[in-house]
């Protein structure tokens, strides 16, 4: 019987071991495929042409490159067992389209030479299909048409699908490895230059191409050049308007609300943003709130969360706005003409309360035991303002500047301590009173004017001059008082009692006028090379006065 059993055994585990290896699953294979692309009238090589590969039954695109200087390509890492679609474009030629399948015990096929025909000699009409890369120049464009996304997708989702840009945790973007340094929409700063706020707010559906390229920035010297990337928008997409408005209620009267409208066309831009909470969440500029409180909602920044290390109730809520509006529909750095203001009010207040009891031995058997009582209001009331206007015109910039920063608020700290005995009698009593009200007052103005000749040769001596005006001005006025009592009814000599008061004003203003003449030496000595020292030329006037009140 019991040999029966082992036998049954035995006959159990061959059947799971067949049952399982007949399960397994092959391992996925992978092909490749190559050829080369030639114009059918020259016999051309055809280098920097775009081919995509396509799957056949749904159009998903699969991978795509361009072609070399001899006109070859070769992907990797195809799918096998698959009816694919390969597809050639270029500029002034007809897409040409072939397709094939990677047998599974080959893994790889030579197309060998594809032909391609050009436009003004095609016999038939064609389907003409998006790539989904292109040359133009020495810009790289991404056709937002070749990538499928959902209806209700933003540009952050269409930019995931692309092969050759990440997107990473930061907010960085890059391009085959390269930083993209400044992204645009149609050409231009997108309320502030922000990332988040282009790429997790407009629709995929309303953008045309993503176009990268290099931005010298006026620099004679190629190494100067940065990274940048363009969202092209399509034609009636770029005037339009967005926003969002979000909120909650919890326990104990816990509240969060924020809620943002932005408006833009091709000359201008408006946002406006609000938020208040009683969460501990801090509200510290437009920019902020508005990185923040996008349409998709991902990535809040860990400083825009609620700090649960602040003590008491704290209640923010701020309101701002930002505004843009370019007198040149599509300026560039050579030719500009644009003004740029913001706006930021925040409200803070604090209400915080502790209680606690201390027990001090001071023998075996006498005891004092301290009870104390702390409050803590205070208010906080911050308003900033600044604009900007920039004129640049072929080497000639006119720039001005401000901004005005009022910090006002109020605060009172009070603290009660008894002491008592064993025999729960009272000692002493130490109370005090503090408060401050203070309002506090800044400004800056500036002036400036830059000369750069606008074509320079290697020749050329005086390379231009910068010349600056700023005027700063502050006041500040606090009120405090400091109430301090301590009575012992021990010993009447120990009673103490101190009152203070102190008023300050402080206010003052600064001019200041720099004359800058840079490389000096080009000059005054031409391409001496002077062991490569360089000197430049920089006058200084300040005139300052300050106030002091105590």
């Amino acid at each position: 019987m019991l040999k029966s059993y082992y036998y049954a055994i035995a006959i159990l585990l061959c059947m799971l071991s067949y049952n399982a290896y007949s399960q397994k699953v092959d391992p996925t294979h992978i092909g490749t495929v190559k050829g080369i692309a030639r114009d059918t009238a020259q016999n051309y090589v055809l280098k920097s042409a775009t081919v995509s590969i396509y799957k056949a039954v749904d159009s998903a695109i699969v991978s795509y490159q361009v072609t070399n200087n001899y006109g070859e390509f070769s992907f990797k890492n195809l799918p096998v067992n698959l009816l694919l679609r390969l597809e050639i474009s270029n500029v002034g030629y007809a897409p040409t389209s072939k397709t094939f399948t990677i047998p599974g015990d080959k893994n790889a096929v030579d197309l060998g030479t594809l032909i391609v025909n050009r436009r003004d000699i095609l016999l038939e009409d064609v389907v003409i299909s998006v790539p989904p890369m292109s040359m133009n120049g020495d810009t790289l464009e991404f056709n937002a048409a070749a990538f499928k996304v959902d209806t209700n997708a933003t540009v952050e989702d269409m930019l995931k699908q692309i092969p050759n840009i990440t997107l990473w945790g930061d907010g960085q973007i890059t391009v085959n490895g390269a930083e993209i340094k400044s992204l645009k929409v149609n050409g231009k700063s997108f309320f502030g230059d922000n990332v988040k706020v282009a790429i997790q707010n407009i629709a995929a559906n309303a953008l045309q191409k993503v176009q990268v390229y290099k931005q010298n920035q006026g620099s004679t010297n190629p190494l100067d050049s940065t990274l940048e990337m363009n969202l092209k928008l399509k034609k009636g997409k770029d005037i339009g308007y967005f926003g969002k408005f979000g909120g909650g209620y919890g326990t104990n009267k816990r509240f969060e609300s924020d809620a943002n409208i932005n408006m833009f066309s091709p000359k201008m831009q408006l946002a406006i943003v609000g938020a208040a909470n009683n969460v501990n969440k801090g509200l510290n500029s437009v920019n902020d709130m508005l990185e923040n409180s996008t349409f998709k909602g991902q990535g809040t920044n860990v400083e825009y969360q609620p700090d649960f290390r602040e003590s008491g109730i704290n209640k923010h809520s701020a309101l701002g706005a930002n505004f843009t509006y370019n007198f040149i529909e599509n300026p560039t750095y050579d030719k500009k003409n644009t003004l740029k203001s913001n706006l930021f009010v925040r409200d803070r207040d604090t209400d915080n309360s502790s209680e606690s009891t201390t027990t001090t031995s001071i023998s075996s058997t006498d005891k004092v035991i301290e009870n104390n009582i702390n409050t803590n209001t205070s208010n906080n009331i911050t308003q900033h303002f600044d604009s900007n206007y920039e004129f640049t015109k072929k080497g000639h910039t006119l720039s001005f500047s401000q901004n005005v920063d009022r910090n006002s608020g109020e605060s009172t700290d009070q603290s009660f301590r008894n002491a008592r005995n064993l025999q729960d009698v009272l000692t002493s009593t130490n109370n005090s009173l503090n408060t401050n009200n203070y309002n506090n007052n800044n400004f800056y103005l500036r002036a400036g004017y830059r000369y750069y000749p606008y074509n320079r040769s290697s020749t050329t001596r005086f390379i231009g001059f910068n010349l600056d005006y700023s005027l700063t001005g502050y006041n500040n006025e606090s009120q405090r008082l400091n109430l301090t009592e301590f009575k012992s009814f021990t010993g009447t000599n120990q009673n103490n009692k101190f009152n203070r008061k102190y008023d300050t004003n402080n206010d003052g203003t600064k001019h200041e006028i720099n004359l800058v003449l840079p490389d000096l030496k080009k000059l005054l000595l031409g391409d001496a090379r002077l062991a490569d020292i360089g000197f430049e030329l920089t006058n200084n006037l300040v005139v300052k006065t300050d106030k002091n009140v105590n």
